[in-house]
């Protein structure tokens, strides 16, 4: 199977490295889901990527993970799929 790539650049990088270093005009190489390199846009200036994404006037922040879930609510998902999620949260999560 071929690599899949993926060029974020031009964003305001934080690396979340101990010292949050912050580099503007920034760009991170993904590649097969994996950061293998960040550093400044104009380094990756040749680099040829499946998809790039232009970050510009936003903020990068690599291997920041989303880990807040609602276990509960992730086993019951499927229980009321075509119910309002008022109705849903009321009957199914917070019943009375």
């Amino acid at each position: 199977m071929a690599s899949k790539t993926i060029l974020i650049k031009g964003g305001t990088l934080v690396t979340m490295n101990r010292e949050r270093r912050i580099i503007k005009d920034g760009a991170i190489l993904v590649e097969d889901g994996r950061i293998t390199s960040i550093g400044k846009a104009d380094e990756f200036g040749g680099e040829k990527a499946d998809r790039v994404i232009d970050a510009s006037g936003k903020y990068i922040f690599p291997g920041f993970i989303n880990c807040h879930t609602h276990m509960f609510q992730v086993l019951l998902r499927d229980v009321a799929m075509d119910m309002v999620l008022l109705d849903w949260l009321k009957t199914s999560i917070w019943p009375s």
